[in-house]
């Protein structure tokens, strides 16, 4: 059972600190969560004690990354409307719940975050739009940000990919992700897909993003469902380029969350 296999590892080795040293279990998992799909082209997995600090994380790693690029003035993310990212202060600028985020908003200020609508076709689909054509203008407005924020600004666009606890359980429609990905990479900008309460298996594929089409983001975290509320657990987890560009600058400064 999980509760005898949790029992055993405590009583081989109940932690050891990652940037010293490693044990089996971490080490196996890394190797299910990336080689089980290997298409996707992931290729480093980071984990962490929540979905929060893994947010955290894959922020951290963007820009990282365009630092490695020589682009250090890509600090500005660009998120979605009715967005929940998680607890932390990071994690909560990336997202867009007044309710949550309000009573905070001044420790806010240092961080470059700007707001698209969401894929809700229920709230924001018009009447004569077509599903293509409501697509279209989801796409057309993340690009438009991009330009408002100059393609040498912007680190990552960051999204749920099953709509969580803000606005409810939404999917996008038919082809917003492709597109978002295809603008993404025409700015160079990174693509972070917040799994944390619909990936690990909960949608039909491991991967919520396997159902979007050819979308493979550049950063993908997981958390809640990865451990079935056994363990505070969380990944962050990168793909071969944003991997290798940070190695070859340095690696990646971090702690332990």
């Amino acid at each position: 059972t999980v509760k005898f296999a949790i029992q055993e590892q405590l009583d081989k080795a109940a932690y050891a600190h990652p940037i010293m040293h490693t044990t089996s279990p971490p080490k196996d998992l890394a190797e299910f969560l990336l080689l089980g799909a290997p298409s996707l082209g992931l290729s480093k997995a980071y984990f962490a004690s929540s979905g929060s600090d893994a947010v955290e994380a894959a922020m951290k790693l963007a820009v990282a990354f365009h630092r490695a690029n020589k682009s250090p003035d890509r600090t500005h993310f660009v998120s979605r409307e009715r967005s929940y990212h998680g607890n932390t202060i990071g994690a909560m600028c990336l997202s867009e719940n007044p309710g949550r985020t309000g009573p905070y908003e001044k420790a806010f200020d240092r961080l470059d975050v700007s707001f698209v609508k969401p894929a809700y076709a229920y709230r924001h689909q018009r009447g004569n739009e077509t599903e293509a054509q409501y697509t279209a203008r989801l796409v057309n407005e993340v690009e438009a940000e991009f330009r408002r924020i100059g393609r040498q600004n912007i680190a990552a666009f960051v999204a749920e990919t099953v709509g969580g606890s803000t606005a409810g359980c939404i999917t996008a429609p038919k082809g917003y992700f492709e597109g978002v990905r295809r603008v993404c990479d025409e700015y160079g900008v990174l693509l972070i897909l917040d799994e944390i309460m619909c990936g690990s298996g909960r949608t039909g594929t491991y991967f919520a993003f396997e159902s979007e089409g050819a979308v493979c983001p550049d950063i993908v975290v997981l958390g809640k469902g990865l451990s079935g509320g056994y363990l505070p657990l969380a990944a962050t987890l990168i793909n071969h380029t944003v991997d290798e560009t940070i190695e070859k600058a340095g690696g990646f400064i971090h702690g332990h969350a």
